[in-house]
């Protein structure tokens, strides 16, 4: 798959967080849609003791810094928690769950049942590129951010198999 990058990925310093993942588009670098942190306490004690008590969460935020939620280890897999709009604390219950499966190098994004698949990722044949699949009617930017923070920050310590790239960008197919 050839192209010009629509949306860039990258890890760097970002506001007083020294290792935040960055997603931008290719045209505006300099304007965040959105980023990925580990956790720095802003969900206070009441949000984290909802659904989490790790040092390993990772925070997610709007462009303009807003909480969006926590990407959270949950057994093998990873948990989404997203914060309520009007609410000052999390939701108790996961709204995603991303399952990795080790074998094949995939992703799964599902729904908080776990039966649908809204999401998926995996590395081409060539071992080159991340190739990324979005449901309709679901968001492409919160789901491109979990699945590169899943692979960038790695919260369940059990590594994929993926490229060695300090910046990954998806392409227009």
């Amino acid at each position: 798959m050839e192209g010009s990058p629509i949306f860039l990925a990258a890890v760097m310093p970002f506001g007083m967080i020294p290792r935040a993942l960055v997603i931008t588009t290719a045209s505006e670098r300099g304007r965040p849609l959105c980023s990925c942190a580990p956790n720095s306490g802003a969900l206070g004690i009441a949000g984290r003791k909802q659904h989490s008590n790790s040092c390993s969460d990772l925070e997610l935020h709007d462009g303009a810094g807003q909480l969006w939620g926590t990407l959270a280890p949950s057994g093998s897999d990873y948990a989404v928690y997203l914060w309520r709009t009007g609410r000052e604390h999390a939701v108790q219950k996961p709204t995603f769950r991303i399952e990795g499966d080790h074998q094949s190098g995939t992703l799964h994004v599902k729904n908080s049942d776990g039966e649908e698949i809204i999401a998926h990722a995996g590395i081409d044949d060539n071992g080159a590129q991340l190739d990324v699949g979005v449901a309709p009617q679901t968001d492409p930017i919160l789901m491109l951010l979990l699945i590169v923070a899943v692979l960038v920050f790695n919260p369940a310590d059990k590594p994929l198999t993926t490229p060695r790239i300090s910046q990954m960008s998806c392409l227009d197919g």
